[in-house]
């Protein structure tokens, strides 16, 4: 009989300890409605927020690269064929403009040294006859016939003469130099702007043929957005609408720009292109940069909330409204609405009964 007795006892305070570890709900979910304790709230840092006026927009898609005008790029070239003596620059070097960037050797340098040499010989031994023909022919003593043949004498060499002095111009040649019998059969070139080393196609020994390129200079000082959009999209685009655009795959930043042209014929795979001036110069971009932009055609003011607020059921949206409060729990009911444009983590929303009188639930997880 003991041991019975001491069994039921133990049951009974087994049951007992296990009825008083119940835990209470802290939310009931019924059909209608959704009750949540003031508790479960402040835990879970859910929050109670009303909807607000931002300005949102719309826009196509289009993407496009980080380009500088023609004038801002250039290749280092020279016009006569030759073996590099010096290039002792690399990718990214800084150069100013009309700085030493390479040198070249060609043996024709020296006979071009020695052309002009004696065609400013022939010149100036024609220059003086002729004007000594010109005062004989002005008193008579000469014929016109013989004075003519003078003339034409003294232009085909000063033809001559600028032909050879041009070509030392652009062999960055001094003609004084020349005039005192230093030749040389090696040429400077020089940066014809300033900017940064892009790429260098040379290297010290290599043979280059004449208008190779030995290297290229960008200048990003004025740097552009160039964009490709469809030929459907054309007529949306105008100049000064906002754009958007991030380069993703260097960083997740929104930067701003404005159209600034849009071209007035489509290439041959029906796109057109549209180039934009950034609204801050001051970002570290490079040309070639690939980017993902939306060129805004369309603004307004909407009522908008953030994601964590909008719960969805298919295609349904929806959201949990306040309906009542007491000192011990919040009642939710759902609410459909209608989502419009996004930006960032907001909505617009469409489809509210007094949204300024409206509270809903944000940063939970619950659904109906």
């Amino acid at each position: 009989m003991k041991k019975i007795i001491i069994l039921l006892t133990a049951l009974s305070l087994s049951y007992c300890s296990k009825k008083e570890a119940v835990v209470q709900p802290s939310e009931k979910n019924t059909s209608n409605e959704l009750v949540i304790t003031k508790e479960k709230f402040k835990n879970e840092q859910m929050l109670l927020i009303s909807p607000k006026t931002q300005m949102m927009h719309s826009g196509l898609r289009a993407n496009g690269v980080i380009d500088v005008p023609p004038n801002f790029k250039a290749n280092v070239s020279s016009f006569y064929g030759g073996v590099i003596q010096q290039i002792p620059f690399i990718e990214g070097s800084k150069i100013s403009k009309g700085a030493f960037v390479a040198s070249i050797s060609n043996p024709e340098f020296i006979n071009i040294q020695k052309g002009y040499l004696q065609s400013l010989a022939d010149f100036n031994f024609s220059e003086d006859q002729h004007e000594r023909k010109s005062r004989l022919y002005q008193e008579k003593v000469i014929s016109k016939k013989e004075f003519a043949e003078s003339e034409k004498g003294y232009k085909e060499a000063l033809a001559n003469y600028g032909s050879f002095k041009q070509q030392l111009a652009i062999l960055n040649i001094k003609p004084e130099t020349v005039e005192k019998g230093e030749f040389t059969s090696v040429v400077n070139l020089y940066a014809p702007i300033s900017g940064n080393i892009s790429e260098v196609f040379v290297k010290k020994g290599s043979y280059v043929e004449p208008s190779s390129p030995l290297l290229e200079i960008i200048n990003t000082d004025h740097i552009h957005l160039e964009l490709t959009i469809f030929e459907k999209d054309a007529l949306k685009v105008k100049k000064d609408q906002p754009i958007i655009f991030k380069i993703p795959e260097a960083s997740t930043t929104a930067f701003s720009a404005k159209v600034s042209l849009v071209a007035t014929a489509v290439s041959t795979d029906r796109t057109i292109k549209v180039h934009g001036h950034l609204d801050d110069d001051n970002h570290r971009f490079m040309a070639g940069m690939f980017v993902d932009a939306q060129i805004i055609t369309d603004q307004n003011n909407a009522l908008v909330l953030p994601k964590s607020a909008i719960l969805t059921d298919g295609e349904e949206h929806y959201v949990l409204a306040l309906r009542k409060e007491n000192n011990e729990a919040y009642h939710f009911v759902k609410q459909p609405i209608s989502i419009g444009q996004q930006k960032d983590n907001m909505c617009e929303i469409m489809g509210l009964t007094n949204p300024s009188q409206l509270k809903v639930l944000a940063n939970s997880s619950f659904t109906f």
